[in-house]
């Protein structure tokens, strides 16, 4: 299935999707998860995606520090 993504320098920055348990934000390729696997262990997270329930967002200030560490590695 295919789900809304914003893209940077013509490249995967972060995707969203949904379903009836959980919402998700897919942090495309690389390694931002990995490294900030400290600030995600309160989700369910693989590879390249956090799961989350939909009554509690991820935080703001959590969005913010991943998507700058995904430009990061496009740059």
């Amino acid at each position: 299935s295919r789900v809304p993504a914003f893209r940077y320098n013509n490249r995967p920055l972060v995707s969203m999707g949904a379903s009836k348990r959980h919402l998700s934000l897919f942090i495309m390729y690389g390694e931002s998860l990995r490294k900030h696997r400290d600030d995600l262990s309160a989700y369910d997270t693989s590879n390249t995606v956090i799961r989350f329930p939909r009554d509690k967002p991820l935080p703001a200030v959590l969005v913010r520090k991943l998507v700058k560490a995904r430009l990061a590695e496009i740059e």
